[in-house]
């Protein structure tokens, strides 16, 4: 009977070896995969929800949340630490004379204005440098073609210019700023931010500062709260969630679990859905674009105006699904940017192989922004195909179009 018992026990204390030695391999090989990916090791899923640290704004000027002028911020996550400096304007953007013939105002969302990379990271910044031109970058976070209209009318088009580009987000621009989409999304931020309201007849959209029309300026600047605050209020009240984010923060293993889960989500997230996009047939949307685009086209005026698509990567993978570029809706709103007398430039093609081929985004398993190759890339794209219309030695394609 003893030796019974003392067997019994050797058994458990091997099993209890074995589970223990089982236990560290697992977590060594986690921790080393985890290294080897560049992500943290131990790891909660707040900085997934919002970054640690966003860069100064405020909520007072009417083309929406706006640079903190001559201010140096960051905007920090797990994975980079970027330098925000906004000049005197509040554009992330070096410092700009008034006078200045060889110049292009950039307008455009989170893309153009570089989130996630450097600023002379930026494709815009790149092309500055190559061509000898200047390009303004009055690109904003959370941009969209009534923020463009209203930031080139009140305040880049102070500034002496050639012409003008827009960066078109193939992913949201057409979304952007409709009331009616936030509201049915329950929305309910009511940020002093322009929202448009399409009238009956198609014809005509009316402005609103707010989803419910009644938000005042504010001077307070935008700055992200402290990460123990950044805790979900799913979190919260969600007994497994909790422990499962304590755990992640002292086991490797359940920390790749945890990242493996947060990308699975955001990647879900940022899938296109099937009428949406460069694929919307929305037409409220589409009808409100046109005539947005419409009005920025008359404030540019006789200027040169350059139009670039700016494919995601789910933009790329459903133009690989679908084997067409864009709906016919919005072919139709593309020529009747082409009649206004705007260049169309769609890097797509370009970038399909690319994103076959290599990561096109920032580091960040969840982001979804170019990272700095693709902007180098890019740029050298136009350098390559529109050098001439760039340095005003050619004339714009959709010039030459509507004139015909």
């Amino acid at each position: 009977m003893a030796q019974s018992k003392s067997w019994s026990a050797k058994l458990r204390r091997d099993a209890f070896l074995i589970v223990l030695i089982c236990a560290a391999v697992t977590e060594g090989t986690s921790a080393l995969g985890l290294k080897l990916l560049g992500f943290p090791v131990y790891w909660t899923d707040e900085a997934l929800n919002r970054p640690k640290e966003i860069p100064l704004r405020s909520d007072k000027d009417p083309w929406g949340r706006w640079g903190i002028p001559s201010t140096t911020s960051h905007l920090v996550s797990t994975c980079y630490n970027v330098e925000y400096k906004f000049n005197s304007v509040g554009a992330r953007d070096r410092e700009r004379e008034i006078q200045s013939p060889k110049r292009w105002i950039v307008l455009g969302d989170s893309g153009p204005e570089g989130w996630g990379i450097e600023e002379n990271d930026r494709f815009t910044d790149i092309l500055e440098q190559k061509l000898g031109w200047e390009f303004a970058n009055f690109s904003n976070e959370g941009f969209g073609p009534l923020n463009y209209l209203l930031v080139y009318k009140l305040l880049a088009k102070k500034f002496e210019h050639y012409g003008v580009i827009v960066g078109f987000s193939l992913y949201n621009d057409f979304s952007d700023g409709d009331v009616v989409s936030a509201r049915e999304s329950n929305d309910r931020d009511n940020t002093y931010w322009p929202w448009w309201i399409l009238a009956a007849d198609g014809r005509s959209y009316r402005i609103i500062y707010g989803v419910n029309g009644d938000a005042k300026p504010r001077l307070s600047a935008n700055v992200a709260p402290p990460e123990d605050e950044q805790k979900s209020t799913q979190d919260q009240s969600s007994t497994i969630r909790v422990i499962g984010r304590d755990l992640s923060r002292v086991s490797a293993t359940f920390s790749l679990l945890r990242q493996l889960s947060a990308q699975r989500t955001e990647r879900g997230l940022f899938k296109m859905p099937r009428n949406w996009g460069g694929f919307t047939d929305n037409p409220r949307q589409i009808t409100a674009a046109t005539l947005i685009m419409h009005d920025l086209a008359q404030e540019i005026g006789n200027r040169p105006k350059i139009l670039i698509m700016l494919p995601l990567h789910a933009n790329l993978v459903e133009v690989r699904k679908r084997g067409t570029n864009y709906s016919k809706e919005v072919e139709q709103f593309l020529d009747g940017l082409r009649a206004d007398g705007w260049t169309i430039i769609d890097p797509t093609d370009f970038l399909l192989p690319l994103d076959q081929s290599e990561d096109i985004t920032v580091s960040c398993p969840w982001e979804i922004h170019w990272n700095a190759k693709t902007n180098a890339q890019i740029a050298d794209f136009l350098i390559q195909h529109y050098r001439g219309v760039l340095t005003g030695e050619a004339a714009p394609i959709g010039r030459q179009s509507s004139q015909r």
